[in-house]
């Protein structure tokens, strides 16, 4: 998994749900449909969002249980609903700790049990998951103990987990691995020794080979996710902007929609009528890149009439930085001298950041608004493996 994955669940619907932390119920429709929002947005980071909700669900107050619940049956539903029964990432991976993830929601008050069934039976109703699932955990509620599933061991990305850490301006540390035993090597020596010349040069060979092929893998995966090319001490902001042009000036937003639609989630529209144009916000970078790369090559027609289609400068490109603009790639790149930490967060309006490129030798400072509590829950819930000082997370205050 690349750094360039949108790091919106973790910045901003991590901070809605847990702003419910304090709330009394009930909790409003829309809150739960922005977390819901936040987590569909989150996708290719599904496995995190699911740990997020669980520990949610777990720390909560008692009266909270149910609507964490509903959390979940709204991230499901929405998952299935826009990518479909068989593409659903959400609903398999909540399942993996279901039978803790129930055990916790019946810590809630014993009047809200039956809220907890009539779920239960929702998903039984509609086939969301298989009734001896289901039946397990309607049992918890009659105080039946399910015994926990054996569970799998939990993937987590090293480079996410830098890059999360270094935004959170938190020291990680990883437990030294086990060294083999010196006498267990040296038992294991060919007969045959090649003479240092030869073994050495083989090495090298074979550790340059290496190197060679990694960093041509690394490169396809970023053609593919649509990311440009590197530049030393340089930030990259990733536009996800798109400019249509040539557009009859009686064509309607929903017109625009249509043609860029089946390439991915469309964020917002801005139709220019006057000027004959639209600006197009897409969600990834990929989706963006795939949208211009098929458009651009043939004949596409809106109303009758060809367009025209290219990279666009993203909002969050201040006056100053629009002079490291490149059209060709889609992309500002900015020098780390001019970077500044309070606006790398308004450059992802309208695009992403390149978090390869970021510079590890700033840090990124959290708003005073976000309680002290939600980072350190959101590392352990991310990296539960990891010790993570949490009592060294710096606030703007």
């Amino acid at each position: 998994m690349s750094l360039y994955l949108d790091m919106k669940w973790p910045i901003c619907g991590y901070e809605i749900l847990f702003s419910m932390i304090d709330m009394k119920p009930p909790i409003s429709r829309a809150k739960m449909m922005s977390v819901t929002k936040s987590a569909i947005k989150a996708i290719k980071l599904y496995k995190h969002v699911v740990q997020i909700v669980e520990k949610f669900i777990k720390k909560c107050k008692p009266e909270l249980k149910v609507p964490g619940l509903y959390v979940v049956d709204s991230i499901v539903r929405q998952s299935r609903h826009q990518f479909g029964v068989d593409k659903d990432v959400f609903g398999p991976r909540f399942l993996k700790n279901f039978t803790d993830t129930f055990q916790n929601l019946y810590h809630c008050p014993e009047d809200d049990k039956s809220k907890i069934v009539r779920v239960l039976n929702l998903w039984q109703k509609n086939g969301v998951f298989d009734m001896d699932i289901i039946q397990p955990l309607m049992d918890m509620a009659n105080g039946v103990i399910v015994p926990a599933p054996a569970l799998e061991g939990t993937e987590v990305n090293t480079n996410f987990l830098m890059f999360v850490c270094f935004c959170f301006n938190v020291p990680c540390f990883r437990s030294p691995r086990r060294r083999r035993s010196r006498s267990s090597s040296r038992s294991r020596r060919p007969r045959h020794r090649r003479s240092r010349s030869r073994s050495r040069e083989w090495h090298w060979r074979s550790r340059s080979q290496s190197q060679d092929r990694n960093e041509r893998e690394k490169d396809r995966e970023r053609r593919q996710k649509g990311l440009p090319s590197i530049k030393s001490q340089t930030l990259s902001v990733c536009s996800t902007t798109l400019w249509v042009g040539q557009l009859d000036k009686k064509t309607q937003q929903s017109d625009v929609m249509s043609l860029l639609e089946e390439f991915g989630q469309i964020e917002s529209i801005n139709m220019i009528p006057p000027r004959g144009c639209a600006y197009i916000v897409m969600v990834h970078r990929q989706d963006a890149n795939t949208a211009l790369n098929k458009l651009s090559r043939g004949s596409y027609k809106v109303n009758q009439k060809p367009v025209k289609i290219a990279w666009a400068l993203n909002k969050g490109i201040k006056s100053a930085h629009k002079k490291f603009w490149d059209v060709e790639r889609g992309v500002t790149y900015i020098p780390w001298s001019k970077v500044k930490v309070d606006e790398l967060e308004s450059y992802r309006e309208g695009g992403i950041l390149d978090a390869e490129t970021l510079n590890p030798g700033k840090h990124l400072v959290i708003p005073s608004a976000w309680p002290r509590f939600t980072y350190c829950v959101l590392l352990e819930t991310v990296f539960p493996h990891v010790v993570i000082a949490c009592s060294f997370v710096h606030r703007v205050e």
